[in-house]
């Protein structure tokens, strides 16, 4: 269930990806390799790359053409990393489809984020007209 936003943690990363097929990849071995570098488990680091795959993939399917941006967010002491994508679609707001089993092919994304995060949200600003779409994961550290 989308949960009120946190205050964004100082960026990891924050890069803004064009909108073509490949970026999405991009940014899922962006966020793999990073997050692999801070010493996380693998466990967390798919979770992380997976909410990554979801939401940026959601912004090319319902805004064909508009650009992406994706940070990545330490939440401090939490041990846990915010993922937050954001675009100009702030009048088209995400929602969980909650289908019975074999009545509708996809759609079931944001479910895998409600699963795999800690919490996940949608905050709008109007002013820039944007919408980001946030998820926190829990990023365990491997024992160093």
């Amino acid at each position: 269930m989308p949960g009120a936003q946190p205050p964004s943690p100082p960026p990891l990363d924050d890069l803004t990806y064009t909108p073509v097929p490949g970026s999405v990849r991009l940014a899922r071995r962006r966020t793999i390799r990073l997050l692999t570098e801070q010493g996380w488990d693998e466990e967390a680091v798919y979770d992380a790359a997976l909410i990554v795959s979801e939401l940026a993939s959601n912004v090319l399917r319902h805004l064909p053409g508009e650009p992406f941006r994706l940070m990545l967010g330490l939440c401090g002491d939490e041990g846990a990393v915010r993922i937050e994508v954001t675009d100009s679609g702030w009048e088209c707001l995400p929602r969980i489809i909650r289908a019975q089993s074999g009545e509708r092919y996809g759609g079931r994304g944001l479910q895998l984020v409600e699963t795999v995060s800690m919490e996940w949200g949608v905050t709008v600003n109007k002013s820039t007209f944007t919408k980001a779409v946030w998820a926190v994961v829990a990023a365990k550290q491997l024992a160093g």
